[in-house]
């Protein structure tokens, strides 16, 4: 059985929603990540930068056939922010209200098919999967048709992704990338 995680990070200066990070492996590859780190649960803000590097970064491996981990540059706010700068976009009154809705199904269209190919190969679909997210994650999860679930250790590793790539850091194994300018621009076509 498949589970799977999605988190969000980022700082103040460019909003929590920098960098999307999910998650999707098999139970067992999921729960062996935890064990390698001798952890029941975490939560990066929770932990010391030496804590971190040591058990997290030191351990963490996502290059296994039965784990995907990906990490995305959304830059949400300042999408949304150059957005409303557009001449188009200010002028429409509807374009803008539904910028944010709009952001979500192209970042979805961008990931889906790797996500898709991953649960295809271990035999499972998307509808089947909860993902489990806290409440920064949990409109999208919604809006982009799947189920949100409470968190569980595919969080615990998501929420380690997000908050090493938003520090500069990448775990192994993790796939980088980078949506940022091809959402605005598809966000500017309408």
């Amino acid at each position: 059985m498949l589970r799977a995680g999605i988190d969000v990070s980022g700082d103040e200066e460019h909003g929590n929603h920098r960098y999307m990070a999910i998650v999707i492996g098999t139970e067992d590859c999921i729960n062996s990540q935890m064990e390698k780190m001798g952890l029941k649960q975490l939560h990066m803000r929770t932990m010391t930068t030496r804590k971190r590097r040591k058990l997290i970064l030191d351990t963490l491996d996502f290059s296994n056939k039965d784990i995907l981990a990906l990490c995305i540059r959304i830059e949400k706010k300042r999408t949304l922010a150059q957005l409303q700068k557009s001449r188009k976009h200010r002028h429409d009154p509807h374009l803008a209200r539904t910028a944010e809705a709009r952001f979500d199904k192209i970042l979805w269209q961008y990931i889906n098919g790797k996500m898709r190919d991953f649960a295809t190969q271990h035999n499972e679909t998307l509808v089947e999967i909860h993902f489990q997210c806290d409440a920064d994650c949990r409109d999208f999860v919604r809006r982009v048709g799947l189920h949100p679930a409470d968190c569980g250790n595919a969080y615990c590793l998501v929420d380690t992704v997000a908050w090493f790539n938003s520090h500069g850091k990448e775990p192994k194994g993790v796939r980088p990338m980078n949506l940022y300018a091809d959402i605005l621009e598809r966000l500017k076509k309408g």
